[in-house]
């Protein structure tokens, strides 16, 4: 299967360039920058190009796609075919009669309508893409979506397929629509910037920029050295693989929730059993009244809090020496060495 869709991609591929090249030779004199300024110049052109035969007899062809089966293979480079065509050309009975036939078509492809025997989904979804994007060609005018039903040639359009049709069989795949379709492509990268964005997280390979508006030319605020230091983190994992900052990120947490749980069982604890001792021996001293509890709060600060500032000497002591060891280990081999000391280092 896998080499049958191969060999319709080439064929494809190659009916779609002739199909341009031929549309661009076709229809390139009679092309011009706008429409017939007056109904009356328009109805003129109309009459002298009316008796003009068609270069290729695209209705006979297109009708031939239909009925045997194969809209997968002759709709693409029939797009194509007409996507060159000048103002003029859809007015024509001929050309009219094509684009209504094809308009037939696209509104007959339902993508969440796939039974047995109907037109695989894929195929389905190049046949509307490029369909769809005819339509939107400044060319096309817009009464052609506003016909009745007794205006339409009797050809009845059928999405079912037989057995031996090239339509129900998968030979679309995601590549080759994202190569016949490439704003596809682009609404892919749109809806994956959306999910980005609405997933909250940070990092991630689609970057989103925000606006900001101007600041004015007045004295700007100093900036403090956490602010700085904040951006000059922030300037540097800008440069760096997404996953370089969840690694530091989640070795900062660990470090820290562990650095907590060090401090709370020494110093801590410490500390606790020294104001017990403390408390007890001013209640000896001072009774079982133990004077006013706001006295004794201050004097206890007083004797305890040069202890506790060793709590943040300890702490950086401690992240220092576990910092180094955990991101080395959890980086990969490849990251260079600079960015290496720049981490141990933050």
């Amino acid at each position: 299967m896998q080499g049958e869709r191969r060999q319709f991609a080439v064929v494809l591929l190659s009916l779609r360039l002739l199909a341009k090249f031929l549309g661009f030779v076709a229809f390139l004199p009679y092309r011009g920058p706008e429409p017939p300024p007056t109904r009356e110049l328009q109805d003129s052109i109309l009459a002298l190009r009316s008796q003009v035969p068609p270069v290729l007899d695209i209705r006979a062809l297109l009708q031939q796609g239909l009925w045997a089966r194969r809209a997968v293979l002759t709709v693409p480079w029939l797009v194509e075919f007409l996507s060159f065509a000048d103002h003029i050309v859809p007015l024509l009975d001929y050309y009219r009669s094509v684009f209504t036939l094809l308009l037939h078509l696209h509104r007959s492809l339902v993508l969440s309508k796939e039974n047995e025997g109907e037109m695989c989904f894929l195929n389905k979804l190049l046949l509307l893409a490029v369909l769809g994007w005819l339509f939107q060609i400044p060319t096309v005018p817009e009464d052609l979506f506003f016909l009745d039903d007794g205006q339409v040639d009797a050809l009845e359009v059928d999405t079912a397929t037989s057995e031996h049709g090239l339509d129900s069989v998968p030979v679309v795949d995601q590549q080759l629509l994202y190569t016949c379709c490439p704003y596809i492509g682009e609404l892919r990268k749109l809806l994956a910037s959306w999910v980005s964005g609405s997933s909250g997280r940070s990092g991630g390979f689609v970057r989103k920029i925000t606006p900001t508006t101007t600041t004015s030319l007045g004295t700007l605020p100093p900036k403090t050295s956490q602010g700085l230091q904040a951006q000059l983190a922030q300037a540097f994992f800008h440069n760096q693989p997404p996953s370089l900052r969840r690694t530091v990120e989640f070795v900062a947490e660990r470090i820290g929730s562990n650095c907590v749980k060090h401090i709370k069982a020494t110093l801590v604890a410490d500390l606790v059993n020294q104001a017990e001792s403390l408390l007890q021996e001013h209640l000896v001293t001072q009774g079982q009244q133990g004077g006013d509890p706001a006295q004794l709060l201050e004097f206890l600060c007083s004797q305890l809090c040069p202890h506790g500032a060793q709590a943040l000497t300890q702490g950086r002591e401690f992240c220092q020496r576990k910092s180094p060891t955990a991101v080395r280990a959890l980086l990969p081999e490849e990251t260079p060495a600079a960015v290496r000391r720049k981490e141990a280092c933050s």
